[in-house]
């Protein structure tokens, strides 16, 4: 905070804490709508008329919302909450990486009912798995893992 003026430390905090709400957002409604359309629509034999399934989405959101808002206040992380944080990541990212190499190496790896990709669309999957490769290099280059470290002067 010293190192700040103070006017700009409430800036950069106003920036984090609206980046956090954007990102809770989003995971809210990506976990409402697999719910809604992948669990509940699919065993449904009629669809929902858009007011009853929005309805629906938001009743699904809260019931999500709240469930972690419990979870987080009485759950212990059994360790530094770093620690756990970098392993849940981990976990999210080994399963990824399965589904962005079979994406870009698989020659089956298409849609249902899609034909076989053109040589064009083939060359598009591996320029965009080869960006999504120097993206990442750059990003481990900039950032370093530091896991099971220990912080210096402790």
């Amino acid at each position: 905070a010293s190192l700040l003026p103070t006017g700009l430390v409430g800036l950069v905090i106003a920036a984090m804490l609206a980046a956090e709400m954007s990102t809770d957002s989003s995971y809210l409604l990506t976990w409402s709508s697999i719910l809604y359309n992948d669990l509940i629509c699919s065993v449904r034999k009629e669809p929902f008329s858009e007011k009853a399934g929005l309805r629906l989405n938001r009743f699904i959101v809260l019931g999500i919302a709240g469930f972690l808002l419990l979870y987080g206040l009485w759950y212990q992380p059994p360790g530094r909450v770093w620690d756990y944080l970098s392993i849940t990541a981990n976990i999210y990212l080994s399963s990824i990486f399965v589904l962005l190499v079979a994406c870009c190496y698989w020659k089956g790896a298409r849609a249902a009912g899609e034909s076989e990709p053109s040589s064009e669309e083939r060359c598009l999957r591996w320029r965009s798995c080869c960006s999504a490769r120097s993206s990442f290099r750059r990003l481990k280059a900039v950032a370093p893992s530091t896991f099971g470290q220990r912080p210096r002067g402790g």
